[in-house]
């Protein structure tokens, strides 16, 4: 699939994503005005690619979060960053069936990790 500029629902949860304060969030948040997306599954995980410059302390998955599926289950997201940008969004359902849509960005609760 070719690269595609991201939703503006993806755009918004990789926005809540990056709000916590932690090492390298600035030069990350940068990267989102050169992002481009390619979709990996069904659940809305995303390769991410960005030409920004990248964050020398900014590695490995700085920030998760988690919302309601509307199936009484939970979904979980991971920022993924390599090498200083942006790498992917991993989504994962709890449950079997495919998810409908993201849930909002207001609905997800995000924890730096790093």
């Amino acid at each position: 699939m070719p690269l595609r500029k991201p939703t503006a629902s993806e755009l918004a949860l990789l926005r809540a994503l990056l709000a916590p304060a932690f090492a390298g969030r600035d030069a990350l948040v940068a990267q989102l005005a050169t992002l481009r997306v390619q979709d990996l599954d069904g659940e809305g995980s995303l390769e991410l690619q960005s030409s920004g410059p990248p964050s020398p302390e900014a590695d490995g998955t700085p920030v998760d979060a988690v919302a309601p599926d509307g199936d009484g289950g939970e979904l979980h997201a991971y920022l993924h960053v390599a090498d200083g940008r942006l790498a992917e969004l991993e989504v994962v359902q709890d449950a079997a069936e495919a998810m409908a849509r993201l849930p909002a960005a207001d609905q997800w609760k995000v924890s730096a990790l790093g």
